[in-house]
């Protein structure tokens, strides 16, 4: 933290320029150009500058690859504006205790809804129960049990941090966060929800699932989609 506070409090240089260091870190702040992109532009030659691509795993800002080369020359630059509200060591604070907010809603959240099955909620069912004891989510189950399955062959993604859908510092609430995903997917405008709010559409429930264990960042904190999801459905519920 030390480090970063030195970087964005440096003065700019004699020519009016903020040294590299800053202005690669001002970039990357801002989250308006693919954060792969801002460090290939600080770290790689020119003729190696790159962006996420499709079939790789996309970082925050994009959420998907580009089809596309990132064409030869295309620098990423801020405004006049963009830079003075990224500089300084408050907007790091600022971003950090965005990242707490947002984690902390997420668990209180789950907290409020246990016990619950939004499942059967939606589907206008009783509901006062878990949804691994809810025959309805026999399906969901069992999708579930195949992406198991088929995980050490990619479903959650390098560098998420557990081979089970995560719900951040709560283990107890795994089921709560499986039944918000069933949720999505089986209640009517499902895939226009999604397209809403994560651009993607889905042929069937093993694309979905297999989209579920991507690398993805809840308000800068990391995760998988699946917490993105399950936080929107609480958020909505609550």
């Amino acid at each position: 933290m030390q480090e970063m506070r030195e970087i964005l409090d440096c003065p700019v240089n004699e020519d009016g320029n903020l040294p590299p260091d800053t202005q690669g870190m001002q970039l990357f702040l801002s989250k308006e150009f693919c954060s792969r992109g801002v460090l290939s532009q600080f770290l790689d030659q020119k003729l190696d500058w790159r962006w996420c691509m499709e079939g790789e795993v996309p970082c925050s800002v994009c959420q998907c690859g580009h089809a596309e080369v990132r064409p030869a020359g295309l620098e990423f630059q801020l405004s006049q504006e963009a830079v003075d509200v990224t500089t300084g060591p408050e907007e790091v604070f600022r971003q950090d205790h965005m990242k707490d907010e947002a984690l902390s809603r997420y668990e209180q959240d789950l907290k409020l809804m246990l016990g619950l099955c939004l499942y059967c909620c939606t589907m206008q069912r009783p509901f006062v129960h878990n949804v691994n004891t809810c025959a309805m989510g026999f399906k969901w189950i069992r999708a579930k049990d195949d992406a198991r399955t088929k995980g050490r062959h990619g479903w959650i993604a390098p560098g998420s941090a557990t081979g089970q859908i995560p719900s951040t510092r709560m283990t107890s609430a795994n089921s709560l966060t499986w039944s918000c995903l069933c949720v999505i997917f089986a209640r009517p405008g499902a895939a226009g929800w999604l397209k809403r709010h994560f651009q993607r559409g889905f042929k069937d429930v093993p694309q979905y699932m297999a989209w579920l264990g991507e690398v993805a960042s809840l308000e800068g904190n990391k995760c998988i989609q699946a917490n993105c999801v399950a936080a929107l459905v609480l958020a909505e519920f609550g």
